[in-house]
């Protein structure tokens, strides 16, 4: 009756990394955890634009087309939006500016990455 369950990777393809110890950087949610010689720092992660970069997934829109039908101050409300998000989990400077002319220049190429 009774059932024991025993954790079988093999079987299961299933496994357990310990992200803590990882020597890279850490990919919480949508932001980056890293360390350097300069201390811990943390920065804009998207997992779509990993996946994109692997070859695993396919052009990614981030923004809405620029002729889209879509009034032009949701256009930029989704711009405002991407910037405020950047900008509360870029820990420096240089980082935010770079993910801000990323973002602006994908927004003006049609909203793909």
């Amino acid at each position: 009756m009774g059932r024991s369950f025993v954790y079988q990777p093999e079987k299961t393809a299933l496994s357990v990394k310990m992200e803590c110890c990882s020597p890279g950087a850490i990919h919480y949610g949508d932001m980056s955890i890293g360390r350097d010689i300069h201390g811990y720092h943390t920065a804009k992660f998207d997992k779509k634009e990993a996946l994109q970069q692997a070859g695993k997934m396919g052009e990614v829109q981030c923004f809405p087309h620029i002729d889209s039908w879509l009034a032009d101050s949701c256009k930029l409300g989704v711009l405002t939006s991407y910037l405020h998000r950047t900008h509360r989990v870029s820990m420096r400077r240089s980082a935010f500016a770079r993910e801000a002319a990323k973002g602006c220049s994908s927004c003006g190429r049609g909203g793909t990455q």
